[in-house]
Formats: C-alpha cells, sequence, structure tokens
C-alpha cells in the first residue's frame, strides 16, 4: 500500500494531549492510555458518554501507527450520522497523525455530507505535476468507489 501512494508513515507519536484543545486536560480512560501496551490485538474501551473514549482510543491507535504495528484506521459505526459526525473528527486526527492522508466515509449518502464534499473537492488536482497533485489524485480515486474506501487511511462507514 505504501508502495503505492496509498499508504503514507505515521508522524511521531505527541501524546494525547496533542489531540485536546488547549483548555482540556486528559481525564478518566484518557489518563490510562499511554500506559496501554502497543499491541496489534483487538482493544475494546469501554465508558460512560463523555469520557472521553474516542481521544483515548485515538491516541492509542496513533501509538500503534507510530510504531508501525498499524498502518489505517477504520471507524465501524452504528449510523450515517455518527459516521458523518465522526468525519471531522477523523480529518482532525489524521492531521496529528499522518500529516496529509486519504480520509473516506463509506456510507450511501456520503454525497449528501457537506465536510465530504470539501474533502472530495480539495482533493482535485489543482496542478500539472508535483507530488502534492498525486496525493489528490489519490484521494479523488478512493473516493469514487465504495469499494475501495477501505484502501484508504482514514474511514468512517457504517
Amino acid at each position: 500500500m505504501a508502495y503505492f501512494g496509498l499508504t503514507a508513515p505515521a508522524l511521531p507519536y505527541r501524546g494525547l494531549a496533542a489531540l485536546l484543545k488547549d483548555d482540556e486536560r486528559p481525564r478518566g480512560v484518557q489518563t490510562l492510555v499511554d500506559g496501554l501496551p502497543p499491541s496489534g490485538s483487538l482493544t475494546i474501551v469501554e465508558a460512560p458518554t463523555g469520557s472521553g473514549k474516542t481521544e483515548a482510543a485515538l491516541a492509542y491507535v496513533w501509538r500503534l501507527l507510530a510504531a508501525g504495528i498499524a498502518d489505517s484506521v477504520v471507524f465501524a459505526l452504528p449510523t450515517q450520522a455518527t459516521a458523518n459526525a465522526m468525519l471531522t473528527r477523523a480529518k482532525t486526527f489524521a492531521e496529528h497523525a499522518f500529516g496529509p492522508a486519504n480520509i473516506v466515509l463509506a456510507h450511501g449518502h456520503r454525497d449528501l455530507n457537506d465536510e465530504f464534499r470539501r474533502l472530495v473537492a480539495a482533493a482535485r488536482p489543482h496542478t500539472v505535476q508535483g507530488h502534492e497533485e498525486a496525493g489528490v489524485q489519490c484521494s479523488s480515486w478512493l473516493a469514487n468507489s465504495r469499494k475501495r474506501v477501505f484502501l484508504g487511511q482514514m474511514d468512517c462507514t457504517n
């Protein structure tokens, strides 16, 4: 996948605090994430609503990406609404963990999602040459088919 430009190496892990807003501090399960051993096995985070599960999971995934244990992220969500809501958070996370990354929304009504349409529009090539064009062409190619979505580095699906 890296050979074909579908995946890029993860940036170094900067800690959970890098994923939080300036006025936020790690809380609840978030305080435990750096103590988890990096492992390629299934990890389940279970905690009450609002306890910081998503950021804890993202921080742990970032650790796995940076360690070379994983190379992509799939958010399997129960509804299109939750996938839509996760897309913006996935985009923010991808900027921290990868810099530029291929982010794909994978459900039947994704073309109605404004954020997804902005991602696709931003992926259209603007120049005739250059590294940036190859990356944006890759994003556009992935977004062109729901069958290709799992080749992206960040997928939100239901």
